[in-house]
């Protein structure tokens, strides 16, 4: 009887060890099936860049942006790169710096960093006042017009009207720059498909105060 009953209990404790070893084995599979799945997942994070001032509504979606989004971004990236002085020139072209593709990041670094020790050895000061900003949608390509000064010390040493051309582009809420070129002396015959920024037809002095 003791004989049968102890042979009874190993049975028992065998048969228990079994399942708690299938259950182990079925969530060890389970695991590895959930690493094997969020590894081969790609999380996208969007991150919608916008200007510190905003002064008109827009949407932005994965699919692109309003005009009035790449109207304003385009007037803060004409104001970080005209509107500058010895004491806030570095802080300027840094920020700008931000907003290039790495397309044309290096070539435009070199020109920034040429413009910052020029205007710091030579006590220049520099701003745009914008009267026009337009962007054609389909191409994402925004124009801004306005009157360029240039001073040295407190004696204004340059005066005229600048053309600068902003290309931008714009992948699941990331946007970015790059083409961004002073086509001043090019032809201003408008594109029609251009829409102007009402709201900065008014000209207008931006700030220049040091940061």
């Amino acid at each position: 009887m003791r004989k049968e009953s102890y042979i009874g209990g190993i049975a028992a404790r065998t048969g228990v060890q079994k399942w708690l070893v299938a259950l182990l084995s079925l969530a060890i599979l389970a695991n590895l099936f959930l690493a094997v799945k969020v590894s081969l997942t790609t999380d996208k994070t969007r991150q919608t860049i916008v200007p510190p001032t905003i002064t008109q509504t827009f949407w932005v979606d994965d699919g692109g942006a309003s005009k009035e989004y790449f109207n304003q971004m385009a007037l803060y990236v004409a104001q970080l790169n005209y509107n500058v002085t010895p004491f806030n020139v570095n802080y300027q072209h840094s920020q700008l710096l931000k907003y290039l593709s790495p397309s044309i990041y290096g070539a435009a670094e070199k020109e920034l960093r040429s413009t910052e020790n020029y205007i710091k050895s030579n006590n220049m000061s520099t701003w745009i006042a914008p009267r026009f900003i337009g962007t054609d949608e389909n191409s994402k390509v925004t124009i801004v017009e306005g009157e360029f000064v240039a001073a040295q010390g407190d004696k204004i040493v340059q005066r005229e009207n600048k053309t600068l051309e902003i290309k931008f582009s714009f992948e699941s809420g990331m946007v970015s720059i790059i083409s961004m070129r002073d086509i001043t002396n090019q032809s201003t015959n408008q594109d029609p498909n251009v829409k102007a920024n009402e709201s900065t037809e008014a000209s207008q002095k931006p700030s220049t105060e040091s940061k």
